[in-house]
């Protein structure tokens, strides 16, 4: 019998804040936060943002800035 014990490492992402803190938003207003997804391995990660994870997608816009 052999046994083969095998370890991976994969991207570790993050973002650069804990939490977003979208203060008082009055209705039919605008409020907008920046952050960084942030990966801190050597192997690449890819980054998907799709509408569908949303209930509502106009409560939600991503503007991606590499």
């Amino acid at each position: 019998m052999v046994i083969v014990i095998l370890y991976s490492i994969g991207p570790e992402v993050a973002l650069d804040c804990d939490f977003l803190d979208m203060g008082v938003v009055e209705s039919g207003k605008f409020a907008a936060k920046g952050f960084k997804i942030i990966n801190n391995a050597e192997v690449p990660a890819a980054f998907q943002v799709g509408k569908e994870c949303f209930s509502n997608a106009h409560n939600f816009r991503f503007d991606l800035k590499m």
